[in-house]
This record gives structure tokens, sequence and C-alpha cells, in this order.
């Protein structure tokens, strides 16, 4: 029987990678004494290692400074029936499905400086309602995930949020600062079924699309009833993409809310806009951003000017194609007829330069 307060601690070093795994349940701390699983020895051993880990039926759990790896039953790590569960410099790869995986009726967790890569099978940092029961079950509201680092490859996202769908509601309240993300075959952050209230702010993003359908960031608003709303994307720097930096869409009767502001937004081998809404309506503001293109392709491309709010102090770098093409118009047609952008530039930046091939080769 464990206390709040008690640890659980495993020797560096050592390895339980067996059928079983480390099953975390039916325990509970308190918010000023969690239960605490990690490790113990000399840091110059590696973390105790196991077979997949499973957090269920707990509250004020911390597990940290351990490894997972190889599962062949779901997760490397999967948390579900669970609150203020936080998951903390665990390295997790080569699992079968998801890496760090919040699922049916958690909330209040916390992913913080994990290192995730090698998912052969969906994503990396994930909160999702499940969607293999009979009856979706809802996944809740309050995550953080902060100063991770996933290297990849991932079959899919890095991070991927999606909540609620045509019957059940998403949930509120995503924080995804300052990670750094790449090599994700469908994009690199994906926010969507319902989620709502949601950051991301201050990451770094490399490599993120392979795919022709992907994006680096994407937001939606969608499904029905239960769209989700209120997005900030702030301070990002998002580089060598295939596809959109960042793509926002979403249905009625919900109106997807997005501010997206002071990112770098880079596409070197795009198909698409480097950002682009995809449907109306919108309300977007769209306001001191560097956004470059390489490839002759649009630097923003609408359904129309009416899902834009704000649009200004943008810089939009012209490519192999010499202008900038904000809606399938110049920057200065689109001044004219739009009536945003008034003290945005169509110019190189000054030092800002594309990353080498090495440097992208290095991102993790």
């Amino acid at each position: 029987m464990l206390d709040p307060g008690d640890y659980v601690l495993f020797r560096r070093g050592d390895q339980w990678t067996g059928e079983g795994n480390l099953d975390i349940r039916a325990v509970s701390g308190t918010e000023p004494a969690p239960v605490t699983y990690g490790a113990y020895g000399p840091t110059t051993l590696p973390a105790p290692q196991f077979r997949g880990i499973r957090v269920t039926d707990a509250s004020h759990i911390t597990l940290r400074d351990v490894e997972s790896v190889g599962s062949d039953n779901g997760p490397c790590v999967n948390v579900t029936e669970a609150d203020h569960v936080t998951v903390q410099d665990v390295t997790a790869h080569d699992c079968q499905n998801n890496g760090i995986h919040f699922g049916s009726r958690a909330s209040y967790g916390v992913m913080i400086d994990n290192l995730v890569y090698d998912i052969p099978s969906n994503d990396a940092l994930v909160v999702h309602s499940p969607t293999t029961l009979t009856e979706q079950t809802k996944v809740g509201d309050h995550f953080w995930i902060v100063d991770n680092r996933v290297p990849g490859p991932v079959a899919e996202q890095p991070v991927d949020v999606a909540t609620g769908d045509d019957t059940v509601a998403g949930s509120l309240d995503f924080k995804v600062v300052g990670n750094r993300l790449s090599r994700g075959s469908n994009g690199c952050v994906a926010l969507g079924h319902g989620t709502s209230v949601a950051w991301v702010v201050g990451n770094l993003m490399g490599d993120c699309t392979t795919s022709e359908t992907a994006f680096a960031i994407g937001v939606s608003g969608s499904h029905q009833d239960n769209s989700g709303t209120l997005y900030r994307i702030s301070g990002n720097v998002v580089f060598y993409n295939l596809m959109s930096s960042v793509n926002t869409y979403g249905e009625a009767p919900a109106v997807p809310v997005a501010w997206i502001e002071h990112n770098t937004f880079v596409s070197v081998i795009g198909a698409r806009p480097v950002f682009r809404a995809a449907y109306e309506p919108a309300d977007i503001t769209l306001s001191h951003n560097i956004l470059w293109t390489t490839a002759g392709s649009a630097h923003v491309g609408l359904p129309s000017a009416a899902v834009i709010s704000a649009m200004d102090h943008n810089w939009y770098v012209p490519g192999d194609d010499p202008a900038c093409s904000i809606d399938g118009q110049s920057l200065a047609d689109w001044q004219s007829a739009a009536g945003f952008d008034a003290h945005s530039s169509c110019a190189t930046v000054p030092g800002l330069s594309l990353p080498t091939d090495v440097e992208v080769a290095d991102f993790d």
C-alpha cells in the first residue's frame, strides 16, 4: 500500500523487458505529495528499462527517469482513467502504437522533458479519445506538452491532440510549448476533433512533412456540434516543409478562432501555401510573421478574405518566383483590394538563410 509522498525507485542499468510491464494501478498521491516512480543509482548508468508502462485508476502520480521500449500491446506509456499525472524525463521508443499517450478519462496531464523516437504506428506525444471502444469515452481537460524532444521518425505526428467527435465533446486547455519536433510523416502538431483553447508557442519544428496532404501545424474546428476553437500559434520556428506550415480548417456551427503571430515559417519544397485556411467560417489574425517559400507556391491561401479579421506586419520572402502571393494576388494588389497588410513587406530578410542539409539531418 502506497501513501502520498512515497517513492518507488528502480535501479539504473536494470531491465524489465518480458511480456509484462510496469503497471501503476489504483495508486493515489496528493497535490503537495504525489507518488513518484523513478530511478536510483549512478546517473552514468542507463535508465531502468521496461517493456511498456501503464497508469490507470490513479491520481497525482509522477513517472520520471525511466525508459519504455518495444511494447507490443500498445503505447510505450499509456495513461487512462487517471488525473494529475506527470510524465517527465522518460525515453520512449519502438512501441507498437503511440509513444506517450493520455487516453480515456485522463485529465490534468503533463508531458515534460521526454525523448520519443522511432514510433512506427500513430503518434509520439498524444492526447486521444479512444476510438476502439463501442462507446467513446471523453478525455478530460488541461494538458501541458512542454520541452520534449521528438527527433522521429514518427508514423504520423510528433504531437497529436484529438479529443472529440460528432457525438463526444472535445477538451479544453492545451499548452504545446518549447518542444523540438521533426520527421513526422503527416505533420508535427495536430490539434483537432473538438480540441479548444490551445497554445502552440515557442516550438522548433523541422522536416515535418513527407506526405503531400500534410502540414506542420494543423488546427481543426471539426467535428460538427463539438467543434473546437480558440488557438494561439506564436513564436514558433518551422522549416524545411513539403507542404503548408500552418493549416486551419473547420466546420459550422463553430467558428475557429486563431491568432498566428511572431512565427518564422520556411517551406522549401512546398506545393501548398505557407499558411492555408481551408474552409469558412473562420476568424483569423495573421501578424508579425515571416513566411518564406522557395518553391514558387503561394505565401497565403484563403477560401476568401472574409476569414481574416486582422493581418499586418508580416514579412513575405519571395522564393523562386520573385513575387509574393497572397490569396492569388501580389502583395500590392492584396493590400489595395482587401485593406490588410498595410505595413507588410515582400523582400528578402537580412541575415535569414535556409538551413543546410547537414543542419536538417542534425536537428535532433
